[in-house]
């Protein structure tokens, strides 16, 4: 059913009022409505106790490890990064964990209730193997916190090996390469997709026209003709007077 003319209107009147925060305030409260872990996204500020947390780790980073440019604070800012995003990926698996195993001793007391005054080891470890089992998690959330954990983990150790490289070269004279910008905020770790590739491809060429071969003329065998076979001579000995052919009979006489 199409909408009326007086819906339309009265359609456009509340769009013209839902025109979101208005304040700084508002705006920031807002950018956090749909965050659950805050584990990735570029655009994502980092609660005051986390970013407290990075520039202590910045300062000692800085003084253990001594930068001796731009570019190598820029790799510690980097660390002290990936360090505070470990710590929380920690927390929140800890945290999820510890929740799925008060809920399964739940689950366990209110099916094998325990009775007063009595001590039962055999319910004892039923009870403790059903939080064991509990301790692994294979929802999404806890993957996902396991799978920003590593990702972490490999961006803190590939900015320290970055940083010790440069440091070699800067003592051996070679100058360091120029600074990248510091990043402010906790941005992803995860690989940046490829934007597509705006080169066209070559155009494709038509296919060759390969000429077919001319058939092969194959030359007549001649035909050398048999040559007559003499005919077996029945006694190379020429008879003579005194001498004369006796025929004999193979088998047994009759």
């Amino acid at each position: 059913m199409p909408a009326t003319e007086a819906q339309i209107l009265a359609n456009r009147r509340n769009a013209e009022r839902s025109t979101g925060p208005k304040t700084a305030e508002g705006k920031e409260r807002s950018r956090a409505n749909a965050i659950k872990h805050g584990l990735t996204g570029e655009g994502i500020a980092l609660p005051a106790e986390d970013a407290a947390e990075v520039d202590r780790l910045q300062r000692s980073f800085e003084a253990e490890l001594k930068p001796s440019s731009d570019f190598g604070r820029t790799l510690v800012r980097r660390m002290a990064l990936m360090s505070v995003r470990m710590d929380r990926c920690v927390a929140t698996e800890t945290a999820t964990l510890t929740a799925r195993v008060l809920q399964a001793e739940a689950d366990f007391d209110a099916e094998w209730p325990e009775v007063e005054g009595e001590n039962d080891p055999e319910r004892e470890r039923m009870r403790v193997e059903a939080a064991r089992r509990a301790m692994f998690d294979p929802s999404r959330e806890s993957c996902l916190a396991r799978k920003y954990e590593a990702a972490a983990e490999r961006s803190f150790f590939r900015s320290l090996k970055e940083l010790r490289q440069v440091e070699r070269q800067v003592k051996a004279g070679i100058p360091a390469p120029q600074a990248m910008p510091a990043p402010s905020k906790l941005a992803s770790s995860l690989p940046e997709e490829r934007k597509p590739s705006t080169v066209k491809p070559p155009a494709a060429n038509p296919p060759r026209q390969v000429p077919s071969p001319a058939p092969k003329t194959v030359a007549a065998t001649p035909v050398v003709p048999a040559k007559p076979v003499p005919a077996f001579p029945i006694s190379s000995r020429t008879p003579t007077a005194d001498w004369s052919e006796v025929p004999i009979t193979i088998g047994r006489a009759v």
